[in-house]
């Protein structure tokens, strides 16, 4: 049972433990299943996702208790840009009995990132106040739902837990950004990128607090910056894109500048 425990069979299971075995149990077929997610795994790894989903569809027919089996499947769905399916897959988890404190916090974050925060909110109100990545997942659902006094207090707890959490210190930038606390806002962004100068939305914050502070220059290699770290961080593109093309007009307008 210490082998099947290290391979995650035994964890994630909110019901009481089993007093009796079934064939289900057969050490032989675990293994099998096993063997199958990594196989899920590697298609996934080659792109192959509908191949992927497959095969988690058939461990999961198998073993319906496989709480392993939903939470990659989940993870597939979400990086196909499924995330109804995403949802759909931890959502069953949650009908079973078996979601553990993990799923909770991968459900309430996606929830709240297709906006659905007050479902997002209901799942993880609950969570561990210790539990780090639940409680910055509480607090971005407070925050898109726009309770910010309730994100900044999750936030506040993932600091007393780990002063140098970039994630959190960001997101408290951001509501001040939002209140136009714009010196706070600076100051808690920075430490951000301290944590962790792999941030790109940091970075693309802190453009835009420049930006408000009359620091363009310094606005347009924050947002440069950015989409250097993450092509995908469209805010940061469509900012420094706009910015360039008014500093273009105002030369052209203004040749002796």
């Amino acid at each position: 049972s210490e082998q099947l425990r290290a391979l995650g069979y035994a964890s994630g299971s909110d019901k009481p433990e089993k007093n009796a075995f079934t064939e289900a149990d057969d050490p032989k077929r675990l293994i099998d299943l096993d063997r199958d997610l990594h196989a899920a795994n590697d298609f996934y790894s080659r792109g192959r996702n509908a191949e992927a989903i497959q095969v988690f569809e058939s461990v999961i027919a198998r073993r319906p208790d496989l709480v392993d089996a939903y939470r990659y499947m989940a993870f597939v769905y979400w990086q196909m840009g499924e995330p109804a399916a995403a949802i759909k897959s931890l959502e069953a988890t949650l009908t079973l009995g078996i979601a553990d404190q993990d799923i909770r916090t991968r459900l309430g974050t996606f929830l709240a990132e297709t906006g659905q925060s007050a479902k997002g909110i209901a799942i993880l109100e609950g969570s561990p106040k210790d539990d780090v990545e639940a409680q910055n997942a509480l607090g971005i659902a407070y925050g898109q739902a726009g309770r910010d006094a309730d994100a900044m207090k999750a936030f506040e707890r993932v600091l007393a837990i780990d002063s140098t959490n970039g994630i959190s210190l960001q997101n408290i930038g951001t509501i001040r950004l939002r209140e136009n606390k714009l010196a706070d806002a600076e100051a808690y962004v920075r430490r951000a990128l301290n944590a962790d100068p792999s941030l790109a939305t940091a970075f693309t914050t802190l453009g835009v607090i420049f930006q408000r502070t009359n620091r363009m220059d310094d606005a347009i290699e924050a947002w440069r910056r950015a989409v250097e770290i993450d092509a995908t961080e469209f805010d940061a593109l469509y900012n420094v894109t706009i910015a360039l093309a008014q500093r273009g007009a105002r030369e052209e307008a203004d040749p002796e500048r």
